[in-house]
């Protein structure tokens, strides 16, 4: 997890578009782990599914509650928050 503090109000709509754009550079973003058989297998995610950047105050409390929430196991390999 990669958690960002911002000082101030961040532009919510050009953080967002950045990390789509991201996430459309890089097809490993758009997968999920699944099994094949025996054997895990990445999957790619339909455009619906794609990781999206969320944006919440945030508190060192809140950092931790992150930490301590799991990825879904049929979703996204990563959770964007700031």
């Amino acid at each position: 997890m990669l958690a960002t503090v911002f000082r101030g109000d961040p532009d919510a709509k050009r953080l967002a578009e950045a990390f789509a754009a991201k996430v459309a550079q890089h097809p490993s973003l758009r997968r999920r782990v699944v099994m094949a058989g025996e054997r895990p297998a990445f999957q790619p995610l339909q455009p619906a599914e794609a990781p999206a950047l969320g944006l919440r105050p945030g508190s060192p409390e809140a950092v931790e509650d992150e930490w301590n929430n799991p990825l879904q196991a049929d979703g996204p390999l990563i959770r964007p928050l700031c």
